[in-house]
C-alpha cells in the first residue's frame, strides 16, 4: 500500500488498517522518516480514539 493510500485512512474508520500496514513495513525493516512519522501519527490517532485509559497511555 502506498503512502498516499495509507494517508487516506487517517481520520477514517480504518485507522487500525493504516497502522497495521505501517507497522508491517516497519517490522520488515523500512525505518525511513516517512514510515516513522506516519506510524507515530496513527498511534496518536488510535490512542485518542481508545476508551481504555490504559491503552491511551
Amino acid at each position: 500500500m502506498s503512502f498516499a493510500e495509507v494517508d487516506k485512512l487517517f481520520d477514517t474508520e480504518n485507522v487500525q488498517s493504516g497502522y497495521d500496514t505501517l507497522k508491517k513495513r516497519f517490522d520488515e525493516g523500512e525505518k525511513t522518516p516517512d514510515v516513522l512519522w506516519r506510524l507515530a501519527k496513527f498511534c496518536q490517532q488510535l490512542s485518542a480514539r481508545s476508551k481504555d485509559k490504559g491503552k491511551r497511555k
